[in-house]
């Protein structure tokens, strides 16, 4: 699991889940990634909260960005984009993300 910088509360940012190692050739992403966020560590009612908007492909289509927001001091995330590809294959990157007060990073 790749493992992102950590995030202070008021922080918006987008990060990235790059799936060139798992495809083959021209493949690419096609459609709409499915981004699922839980808590690893910490506590916080609604996790999918920290997700802004929807996800959006590269060009060409080999990452897909996610725009994070807010998020709860303490709590480090796992989310995991699942992403379909020209060739019918489905792929799962994930990361973790801790959200840290900024004095404290």
């Amino acid at each position: 699991m790749k493992q992102f910088s950590a995030k202070d509360p008021d922080e918006i940012r987008p990060l990235t889940f790059d799936f060139v190692d798992g495809l083959t050739g021209a493949e690419v992403i096609t459609g709409t990634p499915i981004m699922e966020v839980v808590v690893v560590a910490g506590v916080d009612p609604s996790p999918q909260n920290i997700l802004l908007g929807n996800p959006t492909l590269g060009n060409p289509a080999t990452e897909v960005y996610q725009r994070v927001q807010a998020g709860l001091i303490g709590v480090d995330y796992a989310i995991r984009c699942e992403a379909t590809t020209s060739l019918g294959n489905i792929l799962v990157v994930a990361g973790m993300l801790p959200v840290r007060n900024a004095h404290a990073m």
